[in-house]
């Protein structure tokens, strides 16, 4: 019985080291230096041209895309001023890319952000680059999720979610903003209630009880402090609140530019040729693919692909492959 089980497990061993090895990883910048199993999973260690390790566990055979976007990450993450890897892997299925990378050090100024990290900085792929991670800071949890742009902007959000967890919630979270709103408003009304109550008591104190009429007296004066500094509070909050509803209006806008251009991007990489290197699709192409696309899903790419014929639209296979692939996830 042990001897069969030694051999299911090798014969197991055998066809996941023949699935690893099956993507060519060198036209990516990658040396394939073996596999290593690490917590049950077993990876292929990559190494890049800086010489750096990664593990990496395909799931899914990854396509050009996914390897492109591993390139990607894996340089932005050598090349980020201030950050130091202790480990890095990756994970290719069915859905996604996804890359964690846990930092020995991250430093922003003066202060290394690497112990507020105990889950590591992820990044995943599936149409363009996202971050989904989080920071500790004190009693603050806080989920950072979002479309990757660049190292500093991505350093800048993290400093200030860790400096000042209330502050980033308030900019970044509108439900977080109306709900302390609310907060603050109630305790205005209830600190005002207590002020209309002190003020009452000091009212009808008789001089004869001057110890009893000072301690009132403080106590008035101390409802007042806290009444006026819970007003500026909520002003502030419904400041940044309004503040955070235009920056999210043009938060919008800009992301959408983004997507665009990394879509674009994209779908210019994965038009190769055998004899032609990646170049842009025309954009009449991709406007035709998403239109019909848009007014009947059920189109797969044959019937796209027929439908072009049929109305004499100048857009290959290939083409409406890659729009497909790029603008809604379909093969």
């Amino acid at each position: 019985m042990v001897s069969k089980r030694i051999l299911a497990f090798a014969a197991i061993a055998i066809l996941v080291a023949a699935g690893l090895a099956a993507a060519d990883y060198s036209s990516y910048g990658f040396t394939q230096s073996g596999t290593r199993n690490v917590d049950g999973i077993d990876y292929l260690v990559l190494v890049d041209d800086s010489g750096a390790e990664l593990l990496f566990s395909p799931l899914a055979e990854p396509g050009a895309d996914r390897l492109n976007a591993l390139k990607s990450i894996v340089s932005m993450l050598h090349t980020w001023k201030g950050l130091t890897l202790s480990s890095l892997r990756a994970t290719n299925d069915a859905s996604q890319l996804r890359v964690t990378a846990r930092p020995s050090s991250l430093l922003s100024g003066a202060n290394d952000l690497s112990a507020a990290l105990p889950g590591g900085l992820v990044f995943w792929y599936d149409k363009a680059i996202d971050y989904d991670f989080r920071v500790l800071s004190g009693a603050y949890a806080i989920r950072m999720t979002g479309l990757f742009t660049t190292t500093a902007d991505l350093l800048d959000s993290l400093s200030l979610a860790y400096k000042d967890p209330v502050t980033w919630l308030l900019r970044s979270d509108p439900e977080y903003a109306v709900k302390r709103i609310t907060e603050l408003t109630l305790r205005v009304d209830g600190l005002e209630a207590s002020l209309k109550s002190l003020g009452d008591e000091l009212a009808s104190t008789k001089t004869d009880f001057s110890g009893q009429l000072a301690a009132t007296g403080d106590q008035l004066s101390a409802t007042r402090a806290e009444l006026g500094a819970t007003k500026a509070e909520l002003e502030l909050t419904k400041s940044n609140l309004a503040a955070l509803v235009a920056a999210k209006a043009a938060s919008d806008k800009l992301m959408a530019a983004d997507v665009a251009r990394l879509e674009s991007a994209l779908m210019e990489t994965l038009n190769v040729g055998f004899l032609s290197g990646p170049k842009p699709l025309p954009q009449a192409t991709v406007d035709w693919v998403v239109a019909k696309k848009k007014a009947d899903p059920s189109l797969t790419k044959a019937a796209l692909v027929a439908a072009a014929k049929a109305e004499k639209v100048q857009a290959s296979d290939k083409e409406i492959g890659i729009v497909l692939l790029v603008k809604f996830g379909e093969r």
